[in-house]
């Protein structure tokens, strides 16, 4: 489950159910309000890309791009992932472009 919360009060006042396992979710900036998140079913499974609208009872989806650890771009036009190196995703399509095979870690945009 992805929980979301309040950070004034830290009551939760959102949920998400997920299964398998989760790794590196990031919130869109403005008013896209989508999450991006890695998924695998289990350890021997590959990382899917999966987004959703951050509210309970939404319904994650994936276009099948490989990736883990994404991050949005500043203006939400490009998702930085790891896909055996630093890989830009074009957000909700299976549009991917290598940046750098030798940068294989998490990285963020710039807020």
């Amino acid at each position: 489950v992805i929980m979301i919360f309040n950070t004034s009060d830290w009551s939760c006042v959102d949920s998400i159910k997920v299964t398998g396992i989760v790794q590196g979710i990031d919130w869109s900036r403005g008013s896209l309000n989508k999450i991006v998140f890695a998924r695998a079913a289990d350890f021997n499974s590959p990382y899917y890309l999966y987004y959703c609208d951050p509210k309970t009872g939404a319904t994650p989806t994936t276009n099948g791009v490989v990736g883990t650890l994404p991050t949005w771009s500043p203006n939400n036009s490009s998702i930085l992932c790891d896909n055996n190196g630093l890989t830009k995703v074009t957000p909700f399509t299976r549009s991917t472009t290598v940046v750098d095979l030798a940068i294989k870690s998490s990285v963020k945009w710039k807020r």
